[in-house]
């Protein structure tokens, strides 16, 4: 079943771990999206673990810095 979402904020309750996209999905390549790093600070506050998945040429710290 599917249904529309306002954002992540409503489904955290039901999760276990979440996969995002960094580029498109986090940033534009230059700057966070709006919500973004609040979003990144609830889920690690409430101990859910979040994985960032890129198909950048960078290496991690780059990738990490963005």
């Amino acid at each position: 079943m599917s249904r529309r979402i306002a954002g992540l904020g409503a489904l955290i309750d039901d999760v276990d771990a979440v996969l995002v996209d960094q580029y498109g999905v986090l940033h534009d390549g230059q700057t966070p999206f709006p919500g973004a790093r609040a979003c990144l600070e609830t889920l690690a506050a409430r101990g859910v673990p979040v994985v960032a998945v890129t198909n950048s040429g960078k290496t991690e710290e780059p990738n990490r810095a963005r």
